[in-house]
């Protein structure tokens, strides 16, 4: 899959340590930041038979988890709280391959409000799932205010 965005290494790097401590996605799913910017990320998954469904495929939460994490990296801002106030997910083919490629990419950023889409496809270029999401954002304030 074509990240078809630039990567911004030092925005990658900040997004990558702040969510270091998502011991779920990260280390028991497995899931690696591939590349980020402001309003867009490529994250990836490998179809691991810990995240099977009955039939043998990839279970769609774990689709949905992915999607999630993907908006969450490119809605990253250290100084604001985010949070999914709607989303929605079309499965569109079992994947075949054996790693999954979530691109979540903004289609607007507003002040309060974020609006993305996220394509997930698998190694064999074949599209899996497409999802929307709106995202909420919040200064993030500390103790004292």
């Amino acid at each position: 899959m074509n990240n078809m965005f630039e990567n911004d290494e030092a925005f990658l790097a900040q997004a990558r340590a702040y969510f270091d401590g998502d011991t779920f996605v990260f280390r028991t799913i497995g899931m690696e930041v591939i590349a980020a910017a402001p309003g867009h990320a490529l994250v990836s998954m490998e179809a691991e038979p810990h995240i099977g469904n009955a039939k043998a495929g990839v279970h769609g939460g774990a689709l949905f988890t992915l999607a999630d994490i993907a908006v969450a990296v490119a809605d990253f801002n250290p100084d604001e709280i985010n949070m999914t106030v709607d989303a929605s997910i079309q499965y569109l083919a079992p994947s075949k391959g054996s790693v999954l490629y979530a691109h979540a990419y903004a289609k607007k950023r507003g002040g309060t409000m974020g609006f993305y889409r996220v394509d997930i496809a698998d190694d064999l270029d074949a599209t899996v799932a497409v999802a929307s999401f709106t995202y909420l954002h919040r200064p993030f304030r500390t103790a004292e205010g």
